[in-house]
């Protein structure tokens, strides 16, 4: 998704304005200034809030992660 490398793009060449730009998503991870690993955790949040990422615990049971997947923008079929 372009918005997404965009995000990553922005966290890795302008960390301080990215951090301005995004601070509250930040913030819920514990995170006030930028971290070298900024890049990263941009292309993270970028694909969470585009609905292009599903998250599971190594514990979750089959259909709890097929109910995760079918909810994602691009699904496999």
């Amino acid at each position: 998704h372009p918005d997404v490398a965009e995000q990553v793009l922005h966290a890795h060449d302008r960390p301080h304005d990215y951090m301005s730009a995004f601070g509250d998503r930040l913030a819920d991870r514990g995170i006030d200034e930028p971290v070298d690993n900024l890049a990263w955790i941009a292309l993270v949040d970028g694909l969470d809030a585009h609905g292009l990422l599903a998250e599971f615990d190594w514990k979750e049971d089959a259909q709890e992660i097929r109910s995760q997947l079918r909810k994602l923008r691009s699904r496999p079929s």
